[in-house]
């Protein structure tokens, strides 16, 4: 069973680097890239076992989405 990380990053290139990085040590990885997207994911999916989120995203700020 592969655990699924959501990565909650508006810049892409540290989104991608996460994610490239996850999925090497055996995760499956989700990357949203904004504040709205990722609570829209979550409301719908909430399947993930763990979430890495951005603090200063665009659309909902992460504090708003903790």
């Amino acid at each position: 069973m592969k655990y699924r990380i959501l990565v909650i990053e508006d810049d892409m290139d540290i989104s991608d680097l996460l994610c490239m990085n996850l999925e090497a040590a055996g995760y499956e990885t989700v990357a949203v890239y904004d504040g709205n997207e990722a609570a829209d994911y979550i409301g719908a999916e909430a399947d993930c076992d763990l979430a890495l989120l951005d603090l200063m995203l665009p659309g909902r700020d992460g504090f708003s989405l903790i």
